[in-house]
This record gives structure tokens, sequence and C-alpha cells, in this order.
């Protein structure tokens, strides 16, 4: 197991906003954030466990603040390929010719099935993901976080639990679609 660099990252004051970095042990911390010498607000950072092979996402959160979510290394992918059209073929033989169209392509479309095992409290910071305008899947390595190391992703299936009936923890299954998956076409 491996700790997760942390980001936060909330609105502040009306100008804009603060990025605060940090790197936390096995302890949860309190930050506290000063504007102009004046206590502006404080945040909890609660480290989780990151499993080697795992995704994480990121996404804003209902307050404006990056929450970090990691998922199990179970995860799945599928494609969804749609052929964008045909063309015809001038057939000159019809022994050596094999068909009079042509495939021009395809659109794919790919999307990674995640789980977490989450308890209640986590549930409870995980359900703004649902509606979350902004969600990144984490493509990096060595936990570094530049721009580039974020994929922006979008969450079109899975089970969107926000509440469980009876059980204090349990599975949530997530499906994100990733960007075009670009394959070849013909010109």
């Amino acid at each position: 197991m491996e700790r997760f660099e942390r980001i936060l990252t909330g609105i502040m004051s009306t100008i804009g906003y603060y990025r605060y970095k940090t790197k936390i042990g096995t302890e949860t911390r309190t930050i506290q954030f000063f504007v102009n010498g004046v206590l502006a607000g404080t945040k909890v950072l609660e480290p989780v466990e990151l499993c080697l092979g795992g995704k994480v996402l990121k996404y804003l959160d209902t307050e404006g603040q990056y929450r970090f979510f990691s998922f199990t290394p179970f995860w799945g992918a599928s494609d969804n390929p749609q052929q964008i059209g045909t063309t015809n073929k001038f057939i000159t033989n019809l022994f050596t010719d094999q068909t009079n169209t042509q495939s021009v392509g395809a659109r794919n479309e790919r999307s990674l099935n995640l789980t977490a095992h989450v308890s209640e409290a986590q549930l409870e910071i995980l359900k703004s993901i649902y509606a979350s305008p902004r969600i990144y899947l984490y493509i990096g390595e060595n936990n570094s976080d530049l721009d580039s190391d974020w994929l922006e992703v979008q969450i079109t299936g899975g089970d969107k639990t926000v509440r469980r009936r009876k059980a204090k923890t349990g599975s949530i299954n997530l499906t994100i679609k990733l960007p075009e998956h670009f394959s070849i076409r013909m010109t």
C-alpha cells in the first residue's frame, strides 16, 4: 500500500481559489486557512489507503473543493465501437474481389467499470460525484500532479447509491466514459 498525495482546493474568497498541497501521513490533520490574518476556514484531511493498481478519481464536490477517491485494482474496461459508414467498391473481377463495400472505420467509446468498498461516512462524501461538473481520472505515475496526469471523464453508469438501507459498508460500482478512443480510419 502507498499513500496518495492529496490536493485540497476550496473557494476561499470572491477573487479566486487557493490550492494547498500536502503529503500526509497516517493520522488525520486539520488545516486552517487565513485571509488577511483572519481565520477563513478549516478543512480536515483524512488519509485513505491506496492500493497499487487501483484507479483514483478527483472530482468537485458540492462545496466547490476537489475530493479524491481510490477504487480497487479490480476494474474492467469495455469498448463500444460504432461504424462511421461504408463506401462502395467497384468490382472488377467476380472471382478475386471480396466485397462491393468497404468500411470507412469506427468511432469507439471506451469505458471503465470501477468498484470501491466504502463505509457510510465515505459514501456521504462520495455521493456528490454523481452531480459533479468536473471528474478526472489519474493517469500519472509516481504521485506527480501535472495537468497531463489527469484525464477528464464522465460518469455514465453504475449503481449510483447515495444511501444504503441497512448495511454500514458495501460496494459502489461506477462506469466512467473516457474521451474518444481514436481508431484507424480509411482516408
